[in-house]
């Protein structure tokens, strides 16, 4: 089937080891499909991912979670591994997560796979081929993995799938999409038999209704015999018709309340359905009309958020379109409300969908938007077609396997190129028409929790829409473009007492007279761009700072502007000059990090000038002030269960809000804010830069726009360590019948370098243990998540655990996780440790291709070196990692007398500690 071609350029970035290649994409005699992209700049790297063209609303009515079954019950028996692929997969030096995974959706079940560099393509094409083709499916195994199925049922039960599920009901009305969740019910898991799995196997899995990719270091004339030899063999098969896929469109009104009471989403929506098949053609007249779509969606949302006035109760009016089907498509005016105005906000929406026909894209606006896609073409006219090895794939999935062949950014943006010029303003009005026009409707709305709003019924949209049409409508506010800003420089020069320069690490040290520093990494891994951070010791903690009052005003600085500069025009210097800025608060620092280009680097200087020291807060005050109170009192928003349950874990991790009292929550003014900004502006900062810029551009950069008064404010860190605990917290705040548990542990260890890489390896040791034991060996759980980290400013190793299971499985399964962690010291072997180091240098290599990392071990480097070493230690550290080293510190990931767990359990049950 010829497919669609969508333009994405402009959206991939310049990666550091691009490559340029082109897929071949060949069928077999039996229907079996396959592209194959030879990469060689990563030896022996090796990606694939089949597909199988079936999913979810492949299912026979009543057989509901079938083809997610059969995409687990595959890695089991087959016939040339009777004891399981996956075993065999183990057995072999594969890792779940790792090295393989799949996922089902409503339309496809895709299989990917990262081979070991020793299976190789071989070893995956063999595994991969015994599951599509030779899998036994028996009873036995599907009651097994049954258990599996039903932890990740339960995994994936809570508030968002429960409001997806009733938004898709809604908009995918009159479907297949809306008959179950591809997962299916509990009840679905528990009794589904094998000749339901077998049945859907044997109907959908066969090699005409397949596409496989294969990127990687692979010579193709190698490949073609690989794929011919795996899956050559098996015989095609007539696949059944399947004409489910588009919702049925009454034509109608339909009214939907959506509410969960664990939801505190305040909406109302309009929505327009419409069948439009002509769109999805590989033609240029399609190609045209879906270019008018995205225009018109443009134009659309620049509209709406051109407005600034809304109806009281009403805070926002917003445009979403989606496709609900292989042609349908669904389009939807959606506004955000207070708890009581969902009248007020579907009549806004009518309003402004009137306001949109009535005042149509004048060539002014449409113009702007060429300007815009053109700036997209032209960036596509020059592409290379390099990419790194992950953009490929990015690149083959969302196009080979997606059904969309493969075409160069060149091409398709010479396709588009021949279509822009010729759209027309009638051309976006007649498209938003039949857009806003159409006759199949949809109104849903939702409140809060279990509040109740005043229903809404058929006359009252009858009513506001003739409301809408009939009365007189203003035209749009044409916005004003901002006056670009040009922020002065400081008053008085910087003056530098001191250059130091470590020539093994290209880092400069500048020391100036007001007692900042900046280091400077000099590197053309940033290429044209300065990533910077600036760090001083004003955390929220250090005296003489007042804890909760310096963290409002580094809130409300950084949200408010330089003094005589809008809000507006502040957002246009940042845009225009590609600037990125933001302040990040803790106990211990501040820090603002930013990017920019290297021709704009003084530009960021000035904003980072001005934001530190001529920012003063006019505005967010009393929202600040409102938010400290519903911090003190509950939100209203949210259930008294859900306060106490954040009250209940604060307790328990010892790091409960520092909070003022109402007394001084009362008393204070704006100035109180302005004297903690005070003293954080006095800190003194080190600036860490890593750009390509010269020794002189940077001195003179540093000159002009770092000469602020000398600093004056000395602060000391004095937040008491938290008392070590063993406690464990039961809390009923589920509806779902799981418990989700959460366990924390942490280790005092003076920070290293080497020894943090080393917990990074053994995290990935610990995850593997805790799945071999609670998943495969238990069948308790169907993910875990355990993260290990040494913290560098606090000094410890701290760890946390993740899982979810069934309420009679819980505390099974913490003691047996609790043994895992205590007994790794003991279970790990050299060669497990020496495959995960391997596996650490490998990523390491990819993370040292990124400028922000340097930057990030930059800072590492000075605050716990006090010089670059770091940086020349780095890229061999992890080889010097020994496995008496990792025997250590595995026994220092879970301290027996410094635990604390937290287990949400069902509402049923009462609340117990």
């Amino acid at each position: 089937m010829k497919a669609r071609f969508w333009l994405v350029i402009g959206l991939l970035p310049l990666w550091a080891n691009a490559e340029i290649s082109t897929p071949i994409t060949t069928t077999l005699d039996n229907g079996f499909g396959y592209t194959i992209l030879p990469l060689h700049a990563d030896k022996n790297r090796l990606e694939l991912r089949l597909q199988v063209k079936a999913g979810g609303v492949d299912e026979w009515d009543g057989q509901h979670g079938v083809a997610h079954m059969t995409e687990h019950l595959v890695f089991r028996a087959s016939d040339q591994h009777p004891q399981g692929v996956m075993t065999h997969l183990h057995d072999t030096g594969w890792v779940r997560a790792k090295h393989y995974n799949a996922v089902t959706t409503a339309d496809t079940t895709t299989y990917m796979m990262t081979p070991p560099t020793q299976v190789g393509l071989d070893g995956a094409l063999s595994a991969l081929s015994q599951m599509m083709f030779f899998a036994h499916l028996s009873q036995d195994d599907l009651d097994k993995e049954r258990q599996i199925v039903l932890e990740e049922w339960r995994g994936k039960q809570g508030v968002a799938s429960r409001m997806d599920e009733q938004r898709k009901s809604v908009v995918r009305a009159g479907s297949r999409y809306v008959r179950s969740t591809v997962i299916g019910s509990e009840h679905d898991i528990r009794t589904m038999p094998a000749e339901y799995v077998q049945r859907f196997y044997h109907t959908w899995y066969v090699p005409n209704n397949m596409h496989l990719l294969i990127v990687g270091d692979v010579n193709a004339q190698d490949v073609h015999a690989k794929v011919q030899a795996y899956f050559g063999q098996i015989p095609q098969k007539a696949l059944p018709k399947r004409d489910y896929y588009e919702p049925t469109l009454t034509h109608q009104l339909a009214i939907k309340q959506l509410q969960d009471d664990r939801s505190g989403v305040n909406q109302v929506g309009y929505i327009v359905r419409f069948d439009e098949p002509h769109k999805h053609q590989d033609s240029q007249d399609a190609r045209r009309q879906r270019l008018i779509d995205r225009l018109t969606l443009t134009f659309m949302t620049k509209r709406l958020q051109n407005e600034s006035h809304f109806a009281a109760g009403v805070k926002n009016v917003v445009v979403r379109k989606s496709d609900i089907g292989k042609t349908t498509s669904a389009i939807g005016l959606f506004a955000s409300v207070d708890k009581d105005s969902h009248h007020a906000g579907l009549q806004e929406i009518f309003h402004h969908a009137q306001k949109l026909k009535t005042y149509p894209i004048t060539p002014d606006e449409l113009n702007a938007l060429k300007a815009d896609y053109q700036q997209l073409l032209d960036k596509a006219h020059q592409h290379q077609d390099d990419r790194d090895f992950n953009g490929w794939v990015q690149a083959l999935v969302i196009t080979e396997l997606a059904g969309k062949p493969y075409q160069p950014q060149r091409q398709i943006a010479k396709l588009n190129q021949d279509l822009i010029q010729g759209i027309t303003t009638d051309d976006i009005h007649h498209t938003l028409l039949d857009w806003l026009d159409g006759t199949d409707r949809i109104v849903q709305y939702q409140a809060p929790h279990q509040h109740q709003p005043t229903p809404i019924t058929q006359d009252d949209v009858h009513r506001y829409q003739t409301l809408a049409q009939n009365s007189t409508i203003a035209p749009p506010t044409k916005p004003t473009p901002p006056t670009l800003i040009t922020p002065d420089k400081p008053d008085t020069q910087a003056v530098i007492t001191a250059i130091k320069w470590h020539k093994a690490h290209n880092v400069y040290e500048f020391t100036l007279s007001n007692g900042h520093r900046v280091l400077w990494l000099k590197s053309n891994l940033a290429k044209d761009k300065s990533h910077l951070q600036a760090v001083s010791q004003a955390g929220f903690m250090n005296q003489p700072l007042n804890p909760w009052q310096s963290q409002i005003a580094t809130q409300l600085v950084s949200q408010n502007t330089p003094k005589t500069y809008s809000q507006a025009q502040m957002e246009h210097y940042k845009k225009s000059h590609q600037l990125f800025l933001s302040f990040k608060h803790s106990e211990r620092y501040l820090s603002i990090d930013g990017t920019a280009p290297n021709d704009k680097l003084d530009k960021w200087l000035s904003l980072y000038h001005h934001s530190l020291h001529h920012t003063p807060i006019t505005h967010g005050f009393d929202d600040a002030v409102n938010g400290l109170r519903t911090a003190l009192h509950g939100n209203a928003n949210l259930s008294n269960v859900q306060n106490q349950r954040t009250q209940s874990l604060s307790t328990l991790r010892q790091n409960a809000q520092i909070l003022p009292s109402d007394d001084e929550l009362n008393t204070l003014g704006v100035d109180d804010l302005h004297r903690q900004w005070q003293h954080i502006q006095n800190a003194p900062i080190t600036l860490y830069v890593i750009n390509d810029l010269s020794l002189e551009q940077m001195t003179t950069l540093i000159t002009d726009h770092l000469g602020t008064p000398h600093t004056t404010t000395a602060l000391s860190y004095q937040h008491a360590p938290k008392s070590d605990t063993v406690k464990t917290v039961h809390f009923a705040s589920l509806k779902e019948p799981k418990h989700d548990v959460q366990l924390w542990s942490s280790t005092p260890h003076a920070w290293h370098a080497q020894d943090a890489m080393t917990v990074a390896i053994l995290k990935q040791l610990a995850n593997q243990q805790l799945k071999q034991v609670m998943r495969d060996e238990q069948l308790g759980v169907y993910r875990v998540e355990f993260d290990a980290t040494l913290n560098p400013n606090t000094h410890q190793i701290q760890s946390h655990l993740k899982f979810t299971t069934s309420p009679d499985k819980s505390a099974q399964l913490i003691d047996s996780a609790k043994s895992v962690l205590a007994n790794l010291p003991y279970t790990i072997t050299p060669q497990q440790v020496q495959t995960a180091k391997e596996q650490f240098i490998k990523q390491e290599k990819a993370r040292l291709s990124q400028p922000q990392i340097w930057l990030d071990r930059l800072i590492l480097s000075d605050r716990h070196y006090h010089s670059p070493y770091y940086l020349g230690q780095m890229q061999n550290m992890a080889q010097n990692i020994s496995f008496e080293q990792a025997k250590h510190l595995a026994s220092k990931l879970y301290r027996a007398d410094d635990v604390q767990i937290f287990v949400d359990i069902p509402n049923h049950h009462k609340s117990a500690q």
